[in-house]
């Protein structure tokens, strides 16, 4: 995977996620369709308050725009807490699958935003 970070001890800002507002959108470029892509965040001064959920590519060897919700997380994974300062976020391609596997590749991504909606039912 890979931790996108602006601050010490690979941070960025506390992400202002509430009972309604949990949704980000990334720009991906992926060589093939139907790829998960993990979005995991966490309070980077404590790395068992993470929350992990995913969505697969749908076009190959173009860009796209995925959206995340973290109030629907991904299997066998931690439940959204929005009282937890998340600070810390990672993205992570051709999850599950290893480099051997998974046929390598070369996976690229941009415009990480926070763009709020969603939310817990």
């Amino acid at each position: 995977g890979t931790t996108v970070a602006t601050g010490p001890n690979e941070s960025v800002p506390r992400i202002p996620i509430d009972d309604a507002n949990t949704r980000f959108t990334v720009r991906v470029w992926s060589p093939a369709a139907d790829i998960v892509v993990r979005l995991k965040l966490e309070d980077a001064n404590n790395n068992r308050l993470t929350v992990e959920t995913e969505t697969r590519t749908t076009v190959a060897g173009a860009w796209e725009v995925l959206t995340f919700d973290v109030a629907s997380v991904a299997p066998g994974t931690n439940p959204l807490n929005v009282n937890t300062a998340f600070t810390k976020l990672s993205i992570f391609f051709n999850f599950g699958v290893d480099g051997v596997s998974g046929g390598g590749g070369t996976f690229y991504f941009d415009d990480v935003t926070f763009i709020g909606g969603g939310g817990l039912p």
